[in-house]
């Protein structure tokens, strides 16, 4: 007799067990087709000099890995004169799901991704200043070597978060090199590409896929170059489009002042359209 009163409170326990569990399980990674990968990465500038002739300091690359939940950096030191390169791996565990990062100006980088409640976050990330990098001295042979690279992450701030429709996880991320403490943002759900003022967290509409449906197509990468003749270059590409073919959708800042020149957005589908573009590559340089 004493157990019925128990198994109808159990009863009644289910069904907020089955809808709370199903809460979790709708809070689970984005699509796979944001997953990105280890290889490449948007180029990562640092203030370190070495202080050694024909050394160019300490420069890196910045990638992500969505299901593993880690940031990569790959950090290197370049010696000209030899034509050699030391490097070493960093890896920075979050607790968010990564989706886009980019390099934001000396020592920074920017992350988005979805956190474990469902929201969409961008942050910045600020690298420790105080390290010293110099060669150490090999005890057996006296020969300068340099210890792998790590530079702590000194300061996470989060410059958006939100679970707004339009709003939704983040498919491209470019720091605006015309408008410092900018971001231009491409939202996965509306695929709309947004400015972000990381400074007041203001979001503003650049242009939306309704107007260039372009926007729409299942780009999966992003680059920045400054272009020489033709300014700032914010392009998202795929290496092979339905056809076979090398696709690109590059958004133009001629005069680099942070506004894009919507009249000049190029549209190169195939790689014969790339090469007549672009036939000088010198005129292609990173951007930061």
């Amino acid at each position: 007799m004493r157990s019925e009163p128990l198994l109808s409170w159990l009863s009644g326990l289910a069904p907020l067990l089955t809808a709370s569990l199903g809460a979790q399980e709708a809070v689970g990674p984005p699509p796979r087709e944001l997953a990105g990968s280890v290889e490449g990465g948007a180029h990562v500038m640092t203030s370190f000099a070495s202080g050694i002739e024909g050394v160019a300091g300490v420069e890196g690359a910045v990638t992500y890995d969505m299901l593993e939940r880690t940031v990569v950096l790959h950090w290197w030191r370049n010696f000209p004169a030899q034509q050699r390169r030391e490097g070493s791996t960093q890896v920075e565990h979050l607790s968010l799901w990564p989706t886009a990062v980019c390099s934001f100006g000396t020592d920074r980088v920017c992350v988005a991704g979805k956190d474990p409640r469902g929201q969409t976050v961008i942050q910045s990330w600020r690298f420790s200043t105080s390290e010293v990098f110099e060669p150490a001295s090999a005890q057996s042979t006296g020969e300068l070597f340099f210890p792998d690279t790590l530079i702590p992450v000194a300061s996470t701030t989060t410059v958006y978060e939100g679970d707004v429709p339009g709003h939704r996880l983040v498919r491209a991320l470019f720091a605006n090199h015309g408008a410092p403490d900018k971001l231009f943002v491409q939202f996965h759900d509306s695929r709309d590409l947004y400015e972000l003022d990381t400074a007041t967290h203001a979001l503003s509409l650049k242009v939306s896929s309704a107007s260039d449906p372009r926007l729409a197509r299942s780009f999966d990468g992003s680059y920045t170059w400054n272009h020489l003749q033709r300014g700032y270059l914010y392009c998202m590409g795929m290496e092979v489009n339905e056809n076979g073919a090398p696709e690109s959708l590059i958004f133009v800042d001629a005069n680099r002042d942070g506004t894009l020149d919507l009249a000049n957005t190029l549209y190169l589908v195939g790689g014969d359209q790339w090469k007549e573009t672009f036939a000088d590559q010198t005129l292609l340089t990173p951007a930061f």
